[in-house]
């Protein structure tokens, strides 16, 4: 699961861009005069589909923000937005480096617990968003 959060919280930068996108992919579709019926309401409902799954992605990723407390938030977007190794993130707050990854480690457990909570488990993320999200 591990993965799996860490893969929400990068995604969620691009989450808006992609569902533009579908949008406008939905509304091309919807203007096709060419094609059989049946197989613009099939890619219509394919696009549909995609996007409920990216505003769940949205979902997720703020119901796990939302369970963090400041500090924890400003720790998880630290450790996964910079570049840096742990352990330099553990000297420039005057910690340890095993503290620091005990920390962070907590922060994982609380987000899959809220993944859990929001019945996301490992299986269902593997089935319904392994192509959507490269983890």
């Amino acid at each position: 699961m591990k993965n799996w959060v860490i893969a929400i919280y990068k995604i969620q930068s691009s989450l808006e861009d992609a569902e533009v996108g579908l949008r406008r992919q939905i509304e091309r579709h919807t203007k096709d005069m060419v094609s059989e019926t049946v197989d613009v309401c099939d890619k219509i409902l394919e696009l549909l589909s995609k996007k409920i799954r990216l505003c769940n992605l949205k979902v997720m990723f703020d119901e796990i923000m939302k369970s963090f407390s400041e500090d924890e938030k400003e720790l998880f977007q630290t450790v996964l937005s910079k570049r840096e190794f742990l352990s330099e993130i553990a000297r420039e707050r005057g910690i340890n480096k095993s503290t620091m990854l005990r920390r962070f480690d907590k922060l994982i457990k609380k987000a899959e617990c809220v993944l859990i909570d929001l019945r996301f488990d490992e299986d269902r993320l593997e089935r319904e968003y392994r192509g959507l999200v490269r983890i």
